[in-house]
């Protein structure tokens, strides 16, 4: 089977390691001259070189003008995405260190240690039960084309494991007994092409793809020409089964789980696999950590941010949704959205929780709020010093922000989420997958429009 993956083993302990033209003319120089010199006297920079110019109605860096317009061209920031820089948050004492612990760089491993008679497996990532259906061969009648597998494999439900997390368990080691003791033969898909996957009564393993040509063929497989099958032999070195899990050891010591279930005339197995951590839509959204502020508190908390989802949840479960919001309070455009985020999640609070990421812009003085201003922002008290320095904040458009607001104002988390520039939202389901991000699905559609069709009726 294609993807599952492999215990690299150190002594007794064994760990799954889990699997970033030319020269200008004159013409152009003298703009861009032109342009620099507008964005010193207006202290309006671009955090994000890759940008030459704002996007309408968001802030890139700056927004110094009182119709809340980012109206001057953008440069280079001196900021670089490798390396950013920190703000100075003498402020905010109580600051915790923001990372993201599911980068690629991440080290993260998951656990398993053997005695005699038990595997403790014990995950410290986020990893689920990836599940493949198999249909039996008798029930294909001699027909073992793609069509029937699929007919046969339609109308069933995977059992309610299929997807959940992988959380600690014990598996007790039985020798080689339960429903794999006889003869096994199962058919699925891989690709477009059907598949069988078997064993004999030695505990012999192969798979068999159906339907191929030798070029389709992998390395390791062998090809019979006048069958038109590639043939690849899993071999293992040591087996052990029990009513509910297969442990495989191969010659090098590494080892394999897999869950399964058969339902009548189905087998379920399932492998871990570790959660897709991204920014498109039908990714888990990275995590992060730090401080929060909650409405009308009087200091800031820890917070995680995977804490706040169950990864076991389906659709058609009750749980609430969430709308992570970036936000700088010295942004006129964040500043005249205020009023519309009040009204959206007055609309859908029932639906979906709010959570405002207040950020900052190195590049610029006037982008440099501290955490008094955020709160006097969120709860729109007297604070002269949002909207680049010049505003009270109780004076911004509409209400109180009674959702809570993470404190971002080194960036780590909005380059982490590839945020370009504020007011910027995401729509996230209550098992933590992004399914609408503004930077990727906000030219087909307002946020106002995806809250309705998410949240609306």
């Amino acid at each position: 089977m294609q993807g599952l993956g492999a215990f690299g083993k150190s002594d007794t302990r064994f760990q799954i390691h889990r699997l970033r033209e030319g020269f200008m003319d004159l013409r152009r120089q003298m703009f861009s001259l032109f342009c620099l010199v507008s964005l010193l006297l207006s202290g309006c920079t671009n955090p994000f070189a890759e940008d030459t110019v704002s996007t309408d109605g968001m802030c890139t860096g700056g927004d110094d003008s009182q119709s809340g317009m980012d109206e001057a061209c953008t440069v280079d920031d001196f900021k670089d995405k490798s390396d950013p820089e920190s703000d100075d948050l003498s402020n905010g004492g109580n600051q915790t260190s923001v990372s993201d612990e599911n980068t690629d760089s991440s080290t993260n491993d998951t656990v398993v240690q053997q005695n005699e008679t038990m595997w403790q497996y014990m995950p410290t990532n986020l990893n689920k039960w990836n599940c493949q259906t198999y249909t039996s061969h008798d029930s294909l009648q001699n027909d073992f084309s793609a069509s029937s597998i699929q007919e046969n494999l339609q109308n069933f439900s995977l059992p309610v494991w299929c997807g959940e997390i992988v959380s600690q368990l014990e598996v007790q080691l039985s020798q080689n007994d339960s429903n794999f003791s006889q003869v096994f033969h199962h058919y699925g898909i891989e690709d477009t092409n059907p598949m069988s996957l078997r064993y004999d009564s030695g505990l012999e393993w192969s798979k068999t793809t159906l339907n191929v040509t030798e070029d389709d063929c992998t390395p390791d497989g062998q090809y019979n020409a006048s069958e038109k099958n590639c043939v690849v032999n899993l071999v293992y070195s040591s087996i052990k089964i029990n009513d509910e899990y297969i442990l495989f050891e191969d010659d090098s010591g590494n080892w394999e789980i897999w869950r399964y279930e058969f339902v009548e005339e189905i087998l379920i197995i399932g492998n871990v696999t570790a959660l897709n951590f991204g920014l498109n839509p039908g990714d888990y959204a990275p995590n992060f950590s730090g401080v929060i502020h909650h409405y009308q508190a009087t200091s800031w908390d820890t917070f995680q941010f995977h804490d706040q989802f169950d990864f076991n949840w389906s659709q058609g479960d009750e749980a609430k949704w969430m709308v992570v919001y970036f936000i700088s309070t010295d942004c006129g455009h964040c500043w005249n959205s205020a009023e519309d985020v009040t009204s959206w999640h007055a609309q859908y609070q029932d639906k979906t929780d709010f959570l405002a990421m207040a950020v900052n812009f190195s590049s610029n003085n006037n982008f440099n709020a501290t955490q008094s201003e955020i709160v006097a922002f969120q709860e729109k008290t007297s604070f002269v010093g949002c909207r680049g320095g010049s505003s009270d904040c109780s004076e911004r458009p509409g209400d109180a922000h009674s959702f809570p607001y993470f404190d971002d104002r080194n960036q780590s988390v909005m380059y982490d989420w590839n945020v370009r520039g504020t007011p910027t939202y995401f729509i996230i389901s209550p098992n933590g997958q992004i399914v609408w991000n503004q930077n990727i699905n906000g030219t087909q559609e307002s946020v106002s429009v995806a809250l309705e069709r998410f949240f609306g009726n």
